[in-house]
């Protein structure tokens, strides 16, 4: 009894610092709007009056009723998704207080505010929940257990990113292998003495009937399921459609059809552009290093799978010696456990004895891809996609390929900010099936917005 009303006065305590921080963050907001809105005037005598007052309380509440519509306070998400989120409460509400200012007339309302608020708000919001999350999460006030169910173990980089999350709040990550046969009231008694935990159960090879008995013994002790389904060939589905009483998984080639490619492809190429003018000038010292240093060439060109298979070169800056075929094949010949670690990932994250020592700075910090920009203003390639395979990695790709070779390979992608070459190749090819199936404009930008970070960091690159 004790244990459960600690569990519900910390969910109190958390909805409470939630509530509390999105009003500092909105009067913070509201203040630099109203600020800017009146050309840095000083406005804090202003804030003092009732009318202006009325306008901050009543703001807040438009804006408190669509967070708690849209699940802000309520339901556990990424902070890509949470994102999303605000943005989308956040414009909801930009929008109810304009119609209210133009239609109903009921209330003065400063429409330039209103704007400004808009255009500021979303970044201050989440920044402002990154940081009480984080806080809250390291005094065990937020959060909760995840128990992670299976016949195998779910991969590692999985496990790492789920099972420690202070923005979702899960820790304590707990892995309850299935027995076969399948006893459920064996496996229930695990349970007995765990309460406040969220469950994922991944489905592969498991009997429907064990599942829907898992799903129900679980139930009755943990909060939310997540189940992971096993669909042969697909490595991640969509959204769920309820079609009278039946769940029917919606599962998607998004950036196969002809408008999302027009929209990606259009969006891209005005990037590119930007880009390219940011860059140009670390593109010429860079070559001049490697030409100095290393001789020619500078730039060096590798056959890759592009869209529909096609082949075509793509541009790195050369990190490798001229003999670094020789080089790997001695080396791995003389070394087992780089023999062992190229056939895992096709990458030796130690020693690799092909690069040049300009080669490993530049790979470190991933400025040996700057040049595949060109590629992506050929039309080869996009800032954004699929790992460029290579042609000898066709087969290894099995029943991925014709998926992920539909579209054209990236600069960057989902597997470069979700681990890089610390996952494995079946782990990369399922990511980038995802990105494919599942692409939308905000999950490009979330990725652009990832990669800087990650680089940053240079970890997972060689």
């Amino acid at each position: 009894m004790a244990q459960k009303v600690l569990l519900i006065g910390k969910k109190i305590l958390s909805l409470f610092f939630f509530i509390i921080t999105d009003f500092i963050s909105f009067f913070l907001i509201y203040i630099i709007a109203l600020y800017l809105k009146n050309w840095g005037r000083a406005i804090f005598p202003q804030l003092l009056e009732a009318r202006f007052s009325a306008e901050f309380l009543f703001f807040f509440f438009i804006w408190f009723l669509e967070f708690l519509a849209t699940g802000l306070y309520t339901r556990r998400r990424t902070m890509s998704e949470e994102a999303k989120w605000i943005i989308l409460a956040h414009f909801h509400s930009s929008v109810i207080l304009l119609a209210i200012s133009y239609l109903l007339k009921l209330l003065y309302i400063s429409r330039g505010v209103v704007i400004i608020m808009f255009v500021i708000g979303s970044p201050v919001f989440l920044g402002g929940r990154v940081i009480i999350k984080f806080i809250l999460y390291k005094l065990r006030i937020w959060g909760k257990e995840i128990v992670f169910i299976g016949l195998k173990p779910f991969p590692e980089s999985f496990l790492k990113k789920a099972g420690e999350n202070y923005f979702i709040g899960y820790r304590s990550p707990l892995f309850i292998k299935i027995e076969n046969p399948f006893v459920l009231e064996e496996f229930i008694d695990k349970f007995q003495n765990r309460r406040n935990f969220d469950t994922i159960i991944n489905s592969y090879g498991m009997r429907q009937e064990d599942i829907i008995s898992l799903i129900e013994g679980i139930g009755k002790f943990g909060d939310s399921i997540y189940v992971l389904p096993e669909i042969s060939g697909i490595a991640t589905t969509g959204e769920i459609l309820m079609l009278g009483q039946m769940p029917l998984l919606n599962i998607n080639l998004n950036l196969a059809k002809p408008w999302n490619i027009y929209l990606k492809n259009s969006t891209e190429w005005v990037l590119s552009i930007v880009i390219l003018l940011i860059i140009f000038p670390f593109i010429l010292g860079i070559s001049l290093l490697i030409f100095l240093f290393d001789g020619r060439p500078v730039l060096f060109s590798q056959e890759r799978l592009g869209k529909n298979g096609r082949r075509f070169k793509l541009f790195k800056f050369r990190t490798m010696y001229h003999d670094a075929d020789e080089k790997l094949k001695e080396y791995l010949e003389k070394n087992e456990s780089a023999r062992e670690e190229w056939n895992r990932f096709m990458k030796l994250k130690g020693f690799d004895p092909r690069v040049t020592k300009i080669g490993r700075f530049l790979r470190k910090w991933s400025l040996d891809e700057l040049p595949q920009i060109f590629n992506v203003l050929k039309g080869e390639m996009s800032l954004i996609g699929p790992r460029p395979y290579l042609p000898r990695e066709v087969e290894r790709m099995g029943i991925y390929k014709d998926v992920i070779l539909k579209v054209k390979p990236g600069i960057t992608g989902l597997w470069q900010v979700s681990g890089r070459n610390s996952l494995e190749f079946q782990e990369r090819l399922k990511l980038d099936e995802f990105y494919v199936r599942n692409w939308s404009l905000w999950l490009d930008f979330v990725i652009l917005l990832k990669t800087p970070f990650v680089v940053l960091r240079g970890k997972e690159a060689y």
